[in-house]
């Protein structure tokens, strides 16, 4: 049933979610940029790769900001959850900021993807463990 509620709400957003994770998909494959972190001098280096670099990451932090908002809106209105980010927002609320306001919204948005990964990894390993409790089609 989850499964279902999640697909629906994907297929709300899909033609903008779908061109974001299209784009940032060519954006990290392999070859794709060459490893500035590396050597830093190629980044000088002509190429349409620099461009899909900067598009991809005004996506992301548009993405991570929006997404942002969606929680400081949600704690405004009183609604304060048990999850990690409602307490690091206290926490840091209280003790200071050790991090930018665009660190945390990049931390959080790269949490958030780690999440989603691993309960499809999980929600895979276990329908292919238990395959055998599955109803077979008729």
């Amino acid at each position: 049933m989850t499964l279902l509620i999640r697909s629906e709400a994907l297929h709300r957003y899909a033609g903008r979610t779908t061109l974001t994770f299209f784009q940032w998909l060519e954006a990290i494959e392999p070859g794709a940029n060459p490893p500035v972190e590396v050597l830093p001098v190629l980044w000088y280096m002509p190429g349409k790769w620099k461009k899909r670099a900067l598009h991809v990451q005004s996506l992301m932090d548009s993405t991570w900001s929006k997404a942002r908002k969606m929680v400081d809106d949600r704690r405004a209105r009183g609604d304060i959850r048990d999850a990690v980010i409602d307490m690091k927002l206290a926490e840091y609320e209280k003790d200071g900021w050790p991090l930018s306001q665009y660190a945390f919204n990049n931390l959080f948005g790269e949490l958030l993807e780690a999440g989603a990964d691993s309960e499809s990894h999980l929600h895979a390993g276990s329908m292919s463990h238990y395959s055998h409790d599955q109803p077979r089609p008729t």
